[in-house]
């Protein structure tokens, strides 16, 4: 977007952190229009990585120069560059265009690790086959609204158990970045999570010096995505590396280690949606493919996070078809392991879910011969 010739900018200013009515915040305004981050019990630092990371990919979205009001980290800078890189090859996008000045790097770095933790199947197995970190956080504001207090509450809950059990810390980070003008169109989120979390990790930089995003997809397995190994590394600053985690298994063999699990029984959650209370809705994609696994090694039945466990074959011809699940629900198919009648039904979704899968491939090469960025 330009204006009289010149780019229109994409301004982050006034940023600041502060205490207000016993809640930590940190905050600026963008394009005049406050965009925070708060907790409880955590005290923020006003990054301006952190606004960075949040909104690099949405201001090459709209084709705007990401001006920044506060010095920023050379590492950081040099990142957002290398990002830059890969999103243009990816998505058809401009390079990002940057107005930031630079600060001196700094050598310290809080010995603290993080989690960015949603009780998923990759953040609940990144947590219990990995080392220890020292603070699970989850976020208020990604797939729960901020107005949606009722299951945020039941999350907020189920949290708190994980890490009583596991012996870990934990915080709620509330946001408004979805909300915000800004942040770009609903779907642009795909896309632009990764750097969402990552703010998350910068604006923690007085605890934790390493936060870990886990991974959605095997380092075999690898799609143009908010979050993934070769972009996730890449929002790291000076003071708060960001790790990928758990990419070098695939999702069948996380949710094998997750069937024995008594933490995972309890509050494992894999519905993005939040549709339930127990955070799972037992219909959608990700909740049948991984009750289908879980079903295969009889260990269905152990999870008190799913219901209606007895009609999954009406459950699977209700669905129309799968986006991200179609490979490992072919595998199981043929391997002919469950029940005759849930094997068909599942047969049949992974037959709609190829046609499904053309059409769309198809709709993405011809989005990809002309810019995105509107």
């Amino acid at each position: 977007m330009r204006l009289f010739g010149r780019q229109k900018e994409l301004r982050v200013g006034d940023l600041r952190a502060e205490k207000i009515a016993g809640l930590y915040r940190a905050s600026a305004l963008v394009d005049g229009e406050s965009l925070w981050f708060s907790t409880s019990n955590l005290e923020l630092v006003c990054s301006p990585e952190a606004f960075g990371s949040a909104l690099l990919l949405a201001s090459m979205h709209l084709n705007r120069r990401l001006r920044i009001d506060a010095p920023v980290s050379r590492v950081w800078r040099d990142n957002a560059a290398k990002l830059s890189a890969v999103w243009s090859s990816w998505w058809n996008y401009k390079p990002a265009s940057l107005d930031v000045t630079l600060r001196s790097d700094s050598e310290l770095r809080a010995p603290g690790t993080a989690l960015a933790f949603s009780g998923g199947v990759d953040s609940l197995f990144a947590l219990l086959a990995g080392p220890r970190p020292d603070l699970l956080v989850a976020v208020h504001g990604f797939d729960i609204p901020l107005a949606d207090e009722y299951r945020m509450l039941a999350f907020a809950s189920s949290v708190e158990a994980v890490a009583a059990e596991t012996g870990t810390h934990w915080t709620i980070v509330r946001t408004n970045l979805r909300e915000h003008h800004s942040s770009g169109r609903r779907w642009l989120w795909e896309r632009a999570h990764g750097g969402g979390i990552a703010a998350v990790g910068h604006l923690l930089a007085n605890h934790i010096g390493t936060l870990g995003i886990a991974a959605s997809y095997s380092e075999n397995n690898q799609h143009r995505w908010g979050s993934t190994i070769g972009t996730d590394p890449l929002f790291s600053s000076d003071r708060v590396e960001i790790e990928h985690d758990g990419a070098d298994h695939h999702r069948e063999r996380k949710i094998h280690f997750l069937a024995s699990s008594s933490v995972a029984h309890r509050h494992l959650r894999v519905c993005w949606e939040n549709l339930s209370k127990s955070g799972n809705c037992s219909r959608c994609g990700k909740c049948l493919a991984t009750m289908l696994l879980l079903a295969e090694l009889g260990a269905l039945d152990d999870f008190e996070v799913f219901t209606n466990t007895e009609s999954l074959p009406a459950a699977l011809d209700a669905l129309p078809y799968l986006k991200n699940q179609i490979n490992i629900v072919d595998r199981l198919v043929n391997r002919a392991t469950l029940p005759p009648r849930v094997n068909d039904a599942a047969r049949r979704l992974v037959v709609r879910s190829r046609k499904a899968e053309k059409r769309r491939k198809l709709a993405e090469r011809l989005q990809r011969r002309t810019p995105s960025n509107v």
